[in-house]
């Protein structure tokens, strides 16, 4: 019995190093591409850091309007997504909030049930990320539709 309690304590420690060592390396890979001046490569990140569930990280890219007023799922829709695809920019525009506007479809085969009820399977998102002279990119929009 205190051999089994000795594993399980050890587990438990290598359990939590993997935990940080992740979050560390995801944080060193991730973070520099989110600052990126190349729109595709900040979306795509912002993506790939939902797939490794670093969803801190990538809601740093959002801008103050689109940062979630409640707890978001404990399981994010893009967690251990697999066949991720961003496709874009297919329109970059003016507006008057922005200098720059690039627009992206990015699709993936989610593990989860969707908070809108949607079962497990196929995804597909619109994003929108804008910037003005000088900025970084961040996501002004977010969703399945136009």
């Amino acid at each position: 019995m205190e051999v089994l309690k000795k594993l399980l304590g050890a587990l438990v420690v290598v359990a939590l190093a993997l935990v940080v060592v992740r979050a560390i390396v995801g944080y060193l890979i991730f973070a520099p591409r989110l600052s990126s001046p190349n729109a595709y490569s900040v979306a795509e990140t912002y993506y790939q850091a939902q797939v490794w569930s670093l969803n801190g990280l990538a809601r740093s890219s959002l801008t103050n309007e689109l940062q979630p007023t409640e707890q978001p799922p404990f399981f994010n829709d893009v967690f251990l997504a697999s066949d991720l695809a961003v496709a874009g920019p297919g329109e970059i525009a003016k507006s008057p909030q922005y200098a720059e506007i690039a627009r992206f479809t990015v699709t993936y085969e989610s593990r989860w049930k969707a908070n809108t009820g949607e079962p497990p399977g196929p995804r597909t998102r619109l994003m929108t990320l804008g910037r003005n002279p000088g900025g970084a990119w961040k996501v002004i929009a977010e969703g399945t539709g136009p």
